[in-house]
């Protein structure tokens, strides 16, 4: 791996100014699962690496606003899995969480990530497209 700038900005304006002073060589990182390979293997040149983990608004699962539920981008899909509401009122979605990977790659990727990273393999789009009318991810 090379070297980078690593920034963990405690705001998401403060995220968004990080990732504008260099838009080509900067990424986020949440989970991590596929950008780690990126660098691994040098599929992607990388100078500024902006954590979003500290930002704390980004994480979670919760009814709101309104009747919508919400999913925050940085919610680990294990625990979209594994969520007892979810289960309950959107089985296809944590069906979907659940063949993401194996349990060490759940633990760690996030639902942003799998919806952001331009992977064909983005499981949770097709039942979050279906539910767009419930469900609110930021």
């Amino acid at each position: 791996m090379h070297s980078f700038a690593y920034h963990a900005p405690a705001t998401l304006p403060e995220a968004i100014a990080l990732m504008g002073r260099d838009p080509a060589h900067s990424r986020y990182l949440a989970g991590g699962t596929d950008l780690y390979l990126a660098l691994e293997h040098r599929l992607a040149d990388v100078r500024t690496l902006i954590d979003l983990k500290t930002i704390g608004t980004l994480e979670g699962i919760g009814v709101g606003p309104g009747p919508a539920w919400r999913i925050g981008a940085l919610t680990r899909l294990a625990d979209v899995e594994r969520h007892p509401d979810l289960q309950r009122w959107f089985p296809a979605l944590c069906a979907a969480a659940a063949v993401v990977g194996g349990p060490p790659v759940r633990n760690r990727a996030t639902l942003g990530g799998n919806l952001c990273n331009a992977s064909p393999a983005a499981d949770a789009a097709t039942p979050l497209l279906a539910l767009i009318h419930r469900m609110v991810v930021s």
